[in-house]
């Protein structure tokens, strides 16, 4: 690509964009993703005629998909009529939660298959979005002014609440530009997940993958545990498959540079102790979190024990509610799967569930290799294990990019085997 004016300008709108949606940056009473869906609507009505034709050769084949998310929400706009107000303590599955997931999908799904001349591209754009949080994340691990700042302006309130962050980060984390915790983590391993997929295709060479794999993941591990657990199998997924055994060969310089990464990442916060003494050592106690086997169980009992009601005809189409308390029962699980199922009900919950599968599959064509449908279904497989921990379809960004790649894959079918 030619570094002319118009291209360079093309790629700040595209990076701009792309970025203000995966981060969801807080911008005083409005967040980015709102600030970037009404940009990217208003590019749509204006480029009416390529939508139309977008609706004609790839959306249509969603319909299906679209039928199921329609009765999980006539579901969720029955239960709306009435309810109390949501609070600190009680929280709803809403139908406006599920339209903007469904908008959130569609808009950008649309607007990238128009901008992006191609799958490498629209991957390539993530997988700098991803580095640059990377970046943020590791100067936000070691330097706390910064991380001050970024709390300040660009984080939620419930971000803020919590004081640790913005003195050891939470529970030790450190965080990126509108991204923290484990969701945060998420968003960051599927840029390791564009990686594969780029390399894969051989859009990548072996040297830059390495690099940027690491950078990606050794942030990971600094700011939640779930997303750097989904990179690293991610990398057992790279090592197997050409279907011809693990390759250590190919993970090894990978690995490598990881353990450079979180050493350094080490050093740097001893010599930023004079701005933050015990950084170092916070950041060290919960990135070893994972190892303890109690805090792992403790983890888990709280994902499943916590607010789990026995089954009856109340959960058929649910209560409405994902958190709080229903008669002489309180609802405070943070799974994803738990929270529909008390909220929606286990109607509900197969309708959104298989409405969402099929939203991703009904945009791979059967034209699209056998490994590329492959890693599609990894990258499913790793949605729906980690909805097991905490609402992430909802967060849309998962589910749109998966939606975009299926897109996109199925254009350009057929690809170069992954």
């Amino acid at each position: 690509m030619k570094f002319s004016h118009k291209n360079i300008y093309k790629f700040l709108y595209q990076f701009l964009i792309l970025f203000g949606f995966i981060s969801n940056i807080t911008l005083g009473p409005i967040s980015s993703r709102r600030i970037v869906l009404l940009f990217v609507l208003i590019e749509l009505i204006i480029r009416w005629g390529e939508v139309k034709r977008v609706f004609k050769v790839d959306i249509h084949k969603t319909r299906i998909a679209i039928l199921f998310l329609l009765g999980c929400l006539l579901i969720t706009f029955v239960h709306s009529i009435g309810a109390r107000p949501a609070d600190e303590f009680t929280k709803y599955f809403t139908p406006r939660s599920l339209l903007v997931l469904i908008i959130n999908v569609y808009a950008l799904g649309i607007w990238c298959i128009l901008e992006f001349k191609n799958y490498e591209g629209f991957l390539k754009m993530i997988v700098a979005i991803m580095i640059l949080q990377s970046f943020f994340t590791y100067v936000s691990a070691v330097y706390q002014p910064f991380r001050i700042f970024v709390a300040e302006h660009f984080m939620s309130e419930s971000y803020l609440s919590r004081s640790q962050n913005v003195v050891y980060g939470y529970g030790g984390r450190a965080a990126g530009v509108g991204l923290a915790w484990s969701m945060g983590s998420i968003v960051l391993a599927y840029g390791c997940f564009a990686l594969v997929a780029l390399k894969g295709s051989s859009y990548i060479n072996n040297l830059w993958f390495a690099v940027f794999y690491a950078i990606i993941l050794g942030a990971t591990a600094l700011m939640g545990r779930t997303g750097l657990v989904v990179e690293l199998a991610l990398l057992l997924y790279y090592g197997v498959r050409d279907g011809k055994g693990f390759s250590i060969s190919k993970v090894r310089n990978v690995l490598g540079l990881v353990i450079v990464a979180l050493v350094a990442i080490f050093i740097l916060g001893k010599v930023f102790s004079r701005y933050e003494a015990g950084a170092a050592e916070a950041t060290q106690e919960w990135m070893m979190a994972f190892t303890d086997m109690e805090k792992v169980e403790s983890v888990n009992n709280g994902v499943v024990d916590d607010g789990f009601p026995p089954f009856s005809t109340d959960f058929i189409f649910g209560t409405g509610l994902a958190l709080g308390q229903y008669k002489n029962f309180f609802f405070t699980s943070d799974s994803g799967y738990i929270r529909s199922y008390t909220s929606v009900g286990v109607v509900g919950l197969f309708f959104f569930y298989i409405g969402i599968l099929y939203l991703i599959l009904s945009t791979i064509s059967k034209s699209v290799p056998k490994t590329t449908r492959r890693l599609m279904w990894v990258g499913i497989l790793i949605l729906y294990v980690v909805e097991y921990k905490e609402p992430f379809i909802l967060m849309a960004v998962y589910v749109w990019q998966l939606f975009t790649m299926g897109l996109f894959v199925s254009r350009d079918a057929p690809l170069k085997e992954l």
